[in-house]
């Protein structure tokens, strides 16, 4: 229901043209999961988890996204932003602005995985490219300068 309320504010803005589509940045964020820590389960069901009282019990164990999922919050993953940087529950939240007056014109949350961030910019450009729009220049962190990402984007 949101995500379509979403969009008619957009189309709104749109027809009294106030978005540009032509120059516009992409950026993300990291959305911390509500996930508690103490109640982990292998993902297989055994071995370590959290018992009866919520404490789970995963010493000297890492925890990975493979293995371990918490039971509330099944969706999120353990991501880690940066180097040095605690791992957490969390989804990844990406958002297109139009540079021209600021306003976002698209959204998307994913599964936090190292690449999503410029896939989900890719498939922005793609979607912009349905809607028979053509941007003339996209706008991303450093981060995304990468040959993956720029050789994936159209001419």
């Amino acid at each position: 229901m949101a995500l379509r309320f979403f969009e008619a504010v957009v189309r709104e803005a749109r027809a009294l043209k106030l978005l540009s589509d032509e120059h516009f940045s992409v950026d993300g964020t990291l959305i911390e999961a509500c996930a508690s820590m103490k109640f982990f389960r292998t993902e297989d069901g055994g071995g370590a988890g959290a018992d009866a009282g919520g404490d789970g019990d995963f010493m000297g164990e890492p925890q990975r996204n493979e293995a371990h999922a918490s039971t509330t919050g099944p969706g999120a993953t353990l991501f880690r932003k940066a180097l040095g940087k605690e791992a957490k529950r969390c989804f990844a939240w990406r958002a297109r602005k139009d540079n021209r007056r600021g306003l976002i014109s698209d959204v998307c949350v994913t599964v936090a995985v190292g690449v999503t961030e410029s896939e989900a910019a890719l498939a922005s450009v793609a979607g912009q490219r349905r809607k028979r729009l053509r941007p003339g220049s996209i706008g991303v962190d450093k981060g995304w300068h990468t040959s993956r990402f720029v050789d994936a984007l159209p001419a």
